[in-house]
């Protein structure tokens, strides 16, 4: 429902969205169309895929530092992610968070984060988290906490 104010192509060939309230959204393809002389088919692009993760700082840029921090254990509008991975969901000290996560019992993993970025909703029934990201971008936000050394 948000009006397109400004777009420009990504040297890894995603389309960013500037939309109403100075939100960013990201288009990416995981197909490339081919042509050949009888016709026009989608394929698998590895291209499209490696570019997306080796842009996983890019992305927590875009979609998580406003409100995480990872270099120092302080809470910005969100926890701090020093250490999650390991960590019970939705426990760490100084912060308050949802009763949605505060239920999950269980402990963050790599793939239990990409299913949360992927789709915060499902992951958490209730959350008040909401990204616009594909799993392949949640894999490379993953990734780069992951490798993250605070």
């Amino acid at each position: 429902g948000d009006r397109i104010r400004d777009l420009a192509q990504m040297p890894d060939g995603r389309i960013a969205l500037l939309i109403d309230g100075g939100k960013v959204h990201f288009l990416s393809r995981s197909y490339a169309y081919c042509h050949d002389e009888n016709n026009v088919h989608a394929v698998d692009c590895p291209d499209t895929v490696a570019a997306v993760a080796a842009t996983g700082a890019q992305l927590y840029d875009a979609h998580c530092s406003g409100c995480h921090n990872l270099n120092a254990e302080e809470h910005g509008r969100g926890p701090h992610l020093v250490g999650m991975l390991g960590r019970r969901i939705g426990a760490v000290g100084g912060y308050l968070f949802s009763d949605a996560l505060r239920s999950r019992d269980e402990v963050w993993t790599q793939p239990a984060l990409e299913r949360f970025l992927a789709n915060p909703q499902q992951f958490a029934p209730g959350t008040s988290k909401s990204l616009n990201i594909t799993p392949a971008e949640a894999r490379a936000i993953a990734d780069f906490i992951r490798g993250e050394k605070p």
